[in-house]
């Protein structure tokens, strides 16, 4: 069972920490999915919002990789 815990024990975070981050990660890297979709169709639109959004997932997700 220790591999249930593993992961959370390596970033000493909680569950609910975890789901947190991760649902977090989830719905930006969504919203940035989305942008280029339309940005795809639409070129004059969202120009920088893609790039905008996923270079701030960048940020938020290496605010943990030195723990």
């Amino acid at each position: 069972m220790k591999y249930l815990t593993k992961h959370l024990e390596e970033h000493n975070i909680s569950y609910f920490e975890h789901m947190r981050r991760s649902l977090g990660f989830g719905y930006q890297s969504f919203k940035a999915g989305l942008i280029f979709l339309i940005h795809a169709f639409l070129p004059f639109i969202l120009v920088e919002d893609g790039s905008d959004t996923i270079a701030k997932l960048n940020d938020n997700f290496c605010k943990g990789c030195d723990k």
